[in-house]
């Protein structure tokens, strides 16, 4: 999990490479394994080791959505032909 929230992480430095705008909307904190809502403050982590269910499922959900972000962002630029 940690590695793909990596992969998040890269992309996202990419794409502000071509467009600065672009923006997940929840903070990825790859060296922990943590996602952060900025609504709350709050960070979730991604790991289950010394986590609970509904923390981890939390972390989850926001790297979901950040994930659909990206995949809103791709298919946008890059349409289908």
């Amino acid at each position: 999990m940690v590695a793909f929230l990596d992969c998040m992480q890269q992309f996202n430095e990419e794409a502000k490479k071509g467009e600065p705008a672009f923006s997940m909307p929840y903070r990825i904190h790859v060296e922990q394994g943590l996602m952060e809502d900025p609504g709350s403050g709050e960070f979730y982590s991604i790991r289950t080791h010394l986590n609970t269910e509904e923390r981890w499922t939390k972390a989850l959900k926001l790297m979901l959505t950040n994930f659909k972000w990206s995949l809103d962002w791709v298919s946008l630029r890059y349409p289908h032909k």
